[in-house]
């Protein structure tokens, strides 16, 4: 006959090793199932800014032009932007504030550009173009010559 005390001992242990085995096993399945890995190319929403280039043409001392721009935002939802008119380049000797550039609206319906001022940052519709216009009002003692311009769009 078998000692009880290492009859004992023995079936604990035999008890202990299975709970324990099988509780890290358990553990070892639950804890993960697999993974993935994932990557994007992320490209500008902003896809064109039109006219690449523009020249106000019959422009004199004191006047006020204005230059239609087509903002083209190719994401799938509205985003906000500053759009950001400057003054490039100045005759010699003359100081960039003889012109002074403002937004203003586009009348769809008249398709023109409109003297009431917009604000930034502009709302850029999803999947659309956004026209806004640009205000070049010219001093009265502005230096003849040439002046140069530039309109950029930054995001918010």
């Amino acid at each position: 006959m078998k000692n009880p005390v290492r009859f004992l001992v023995e079936k604990l242990g035999l008890a202990l090793t299975i709970l324990l085995l099988g509780s890290g096993l358990g553990f070892a399945l639950v804890t993960t199932y697999g993974s993935i890995t994932g990557s994007a190319t992320v490209a500008p929403a902003i896809s064109s800014i039109s006219p690449a280039a523009y020249v106000l043409s019959d422009v004199n001392q004191g006047e006020t032009k204005f230059q239609q721009v087509d903002i083209t935002n190719d994401a799938d939802v509205a985003i906000e932007a500053d759009v950001l008119p400057s003054v490039a380049s100045v005759p010699a000797g003359e100081d960039p504030s003889a012109v002074t550039l403002s937004l203003t609206d586009f009348d769809e319906v008249g398709s023109a550009c409109t003297d009431t001022a917009i604000s930034n940052p502009t709302t850029l519709g999803a999947g659309s173009v956004t026209t806004v216009c640009v205000k070049h009002v010219f001093n009265p003692a502005a230096t003849p010559g040439d002046y140069g311009f530039e309109v950029a769009v930054n995001p918010v």
